[in-house]
């Protein structure tokens, strides 16, 4: 059955809708096809929401980025945990479109969950027969497909030429259906305007510490380049921490560069929790050299960021002895 053939019954969908069964469909041919396409369903849906909601402004460029950024966009989703969400879905299909690189099954399945999030949203929002629905990764639609490794990787570099081959390309009949959208952009404003009694969908990331390092902070990494079985050691045993003997601890990433001695530490939390807070602890960890084993003179560097925000609000100043961060006070290191 699937979690998005629900879409197909609603015409006014069809500039999305296929386009999110066929993101579901390729998930056991392939999880780096899949994410390709989960992302291409995503710039539809987002497209449709500008078709369909003349209180968006379109902005000066209309690569995805940009559509998701624009301040009428993110004030008319009004849900910033919604909002947020949608970045993992852009880079999880960025990495498997640019980078050449295989997508692992859990990556795209929550990816693919984040979507159907977002559709559901659309339509509590603007529909005008919302039922509130579940997904469920056991209603992804099972194939078993007899393909080599070979075959499949074929297939994928086939998928990401054409996907490449889609993007800033004007499509005539998305044209189409982005038009008539927008024929029906004041029956969609009046619904969305109207009171619902219906329940709100799901939410869709509230992430603990372990979550959201597997989910967010290892896709930031990857992306960039870090070798996560080399150069990344996660919960890493820290002994004496704050400096009492005998305590343990564990940092949650230690970034070591290529010629093993560390770089960074960066603590995880969750999308609730003011990113500063993970300051402190980082702070704790960084001033007991001896006890990651990293010569004096190797300073690990501290930066205050939200990567599923995209924001990094705080950068603290990295001195020698100590580090003075905006907001707080020194906090010197151990000689």
């Amino acid at each position: 059955m699937g979690n998005f053939t629900y879409l197909l019954n609603n015409a006014e969908y069809g500039l999305f809708a296929q386009a999110c069964v066929d993101a579901e469909n390729a998930f056991y041919l392939s999880p780096t096809i899949s994410a390709m396409a989960t992302r291409r369903a995503f710039e539809l849906a987002v497209k449709w929401m500008y078709a369909a909601d003349s209180a968006i402004t379109p902005p000066y460029k209309d690569n995805l980025q940009s559509l998701v950024h624009e301040p009428t966009f993110i004030q008319a989703i009004g849900n910033e945990q919604l909002w947020q969400s949608f970045q993992y879905i852009i880079k999880n299909g960025n990495m498997a479109t640019h980078r050449e690189v295989r997508i692992k099954p859990e990556n795209t399945l929550f990816a693919l969950k984040l979507l159907f999030t977002f559709t559901q949203w659309i339509d509590y929002t603007y529909g005008s027969d919302y039922r509130r629905r579940t997904f469920d990764p056991k209603q992804i639609p099972t194939v078993t497909y007899t393909l080599s490794a070979e075959e499949i990787k074929r297939k994928e570099e086939a998928a990401r030429k054409e996907y490449q081959a889609q993007i800033g390309e004007k499509d005539a009949h998305i044209e189409a259906l982005e038009q008539r959208v927008r024929e029906l952009s004041e029956q969609l404003a009046e619904r969305k305007a109207a009171p619902h009694t219906a329940q709100e969908p799901e939410p869709t990331i509230d992430l603990n510490e372990y979550e959201t390092r597997t989910k967010f902070i290892d896709q930031d990494l990857a992306r960039v380049g870090w070798n996560m079985d080399r150069d990344v050691i996660c919960e890493r045993p820290v002994n004496d921490m704050d400096g009492e003997p005998g305590k343990t601890g564990r940092i949650d990433y230690l970034l070591n560069g290529r010629n093993g001695k560390p770089l960074a530490i960066i603590e995880a939390k969750r999308t609730s929790r003011d990113v500063r807070e993970g300051l402190t602890q980082a702070l704790r960890c960084r001033l007991h050299r001896a006890r990651i084993r990293r010569p004096a003179a190797c300073v690990p560097l501290q930066r205050l960021s939200d990567p599923i925000r995209g924001r990094r609000p705080w950068q603290p100043e990295t001195r020698r002895r100590g580090v003075l961060p905006r907001r707080y006070g020194t906090h010197h290191a151990t000689p």
